[in-house]
This record gives structure tokens, C-alpha cells and sequence, in this order.
């Protein structure tokens, strides 16, 4: 099937750390009427996140488009099917285009990021496929540059065992921020170093030891489309079917199978 973009504002929500253990909660990834849900901006912020999705609720399609977006605005930004990573090499995983990038990225000197977007954690598993190696591939990879990538990975949600793989991943691609605050000394004490010059620069100023702090792993659920967002997505995907389309749900009260992208243009098309 030809790949069909329709502009979609995706949203996401933060499962709490029981939700995600309940794996009833995550085939139906939460109601979509949150009160507080979060959109791409807010995800690629984030240097380490997991996206849950459940099959056919558009994650490959999102990440293929995030990616493009970003090359589009000049960054660095690279699709990686975690499948073909874990059999191969990471510049026959990734397309030539992106593969130029990732060679630019890592041979220049700059304080610029890259995203990867790392697909299907179900899909290597499926295969039995081992996350960790194929995060270790990589991680070999963008060695000496990982602080200045943003790693966002997808995953069915039955498939992704927080226990294990968070683990896997907080410890390859570990994010610490160093914190190093410059502390004055008191100001009799400066007053009396600058008239003995006795004193070392050590005493005139201190320099608090780093300390490093990880950030924590973002885990978000791609949430359902709303009513709206099916009715909108079949107008711009269909015009002249859409109608149908929106009598046909409302008849059959099967607003419910619509709500994943793909099984609208299944529908439509």
C-alpha cells in the first residue's frame, strides 16, 4: 500500500508505574479524554523516551514523519528499524540519506544533537532479537557523542518489560547533567586574601564537585484518536467517502475500531 500522510496532532499521556505493569491498561493506552496529555514537541524534548503503542495506531508512520520533519529544518535525525539493526550492520539498517547524516554529525566538532528514532522493539522481539545488542550497536556507534543524541523508541506495549529493557537502556545510554555551581567566598575573607596575596586562587574561589544527575527514562502512550480526529482524517484522506464513512460509524456504533490510523485507511481506501 502506497504510504498516505494526513497531518495528525498525535497525543500522548504518561503511564503511572502500576498502569505500567497492568497490561490490560496498556492494550487500551488509557482514555484519551486526559486531562493533560502531551504532543511531538514535548516528546522530542526529552533525550530518552519510550513510546508504547498498540499495532496499527501509527508509530512507524510518526516516526518516519518526525524524522523527515526534522531533516527538513537542517538536523540530524535518523530512522533506524531495530530489527535490520540487530542483523546488520547500523549503516545498512539506516537509508543512504540518512546515513550521510550520521557521518556528518559524528565527524563534526559541535555541541549539535541528532534524534534516532529506534522502531519496533516488538517487531526484534518477535524474531527473538535481543534489545540490549542492538542498543549496543549503536551505542558503539555514536560512542563519545550519545550526550548530544535524543533516543525515542517504539514498543506494543505487551512487548516492552519495563524491569529488563529501562534497565538495558538507562545503563547503555546513560544522560547525567553536571551541575557545577561556583561558590564566592565570604567577603572579609577575599578582603583579606587581596591585601596578603597569600592566599591560593583555591581560597578565593571554590568550585563545587559535579554531581551527576541522570535523567529519568520518559515512558509515554500513543493515545487513540478522538472522534474528531477520525471524522478530520478521513475528510482529508477521502473527501468524497468520508461522509459515508462518519454515517457508517455512527449506524454501527463502531466509533471504538476507527480510533487507530490504520484501520481508518483500511476502511477508506
Amino acid at each position: 500500500m502506497t504510504q498516505t500522510h494526513v497531518p495528525v496532532d498525535r497525543r500522548f499521556s504518561k503511564p503511572s508505574e502500576e498502569e505500567l505493569r497492568d497490561y490490560d491498561y496498556q492494550g487500551y493506552l488509557g482514555s484519551y479524554y486526559a486531562s493533560k496529555t502531551s504532543n511531538w514537541n514535548d516528546i522530542l524534548q526529552c533525550k530518552r523516551v519510550i513510546i508504547l503503542g498498540e499495532g496499527r495506531s501509527g508509530k512507524t508512520h510518526e516516526f518516519r514523519q518526525q524524522a523527515a520533519q526534522l531533516r527538513a529544518k537542517g538536523r540530524c535525525s535518523v530512522f533506524i528499524p531495530l530489527e535490520r539493526l540487530h542483523d546488520s550492520t547500523t549503516e545498512d539498517a539506516i537509508s543512504p540519506a540518512d546515513e550521510r547524516a550520521l557521518d556528518e554529525w559524528l565527524n563534526i566538532k559541535s555541541e549539535d544533537e541528532a534524534w534516532f528514532f529506534l522502531d519496533a522493539v516488538d517487531e526484534l522481539k518477535l524474531r527473538d532479537g535481543s534489545f540490549r545488542s542492538a542498543l549496543r550497536k549503536l551505542g558503539r556507534k555514536i560512542e563519545g557523542k550519545s550526550n548530544l543524541a535524543h533516543l525515542i523508541v517504539s514498543c506494543r506495549p505487551a512487548d516492552w518489560r519495563h524491569q529488563i529493557d529501562a534497565t538495558d537502556f538507562n545503563e547503555l545510554f546513560p544522560i547525567a547533567v553536571e551541575n557545577a555551581r561556583v561558590i564566592a567566598p565570604p567577603p572579609e575573607e577575599f578582603f583579606r586574601s587581596t591585601l596578603t596575596r597569600a592566599e591560593t586562587e583555591d581560597q578565593n574561589q571554590q568550585l563545587e564537585k559535579p554531581e551527576a544527575t541522570p535523567q529519568t527514562l520518559a515512558i509515554y502512550a500513543l493515545l487513540p484518536l478522538t472522534p474528531t480526529q477520525v471524522t478530520d482524517f478521513a475528510e482529508a484522506l477521502d473527501p468524497a467517502s468520508s461522509k459515508g464513512f462518519k454515517e457508517q460509524i455512527e449506524k454501527q456504533k463502531r466509533g471504538r475500531f476507527f480510533k487507530r490510523p490504520r484501520t481508518s485507511l483500511m476502511a477508506l481506501l
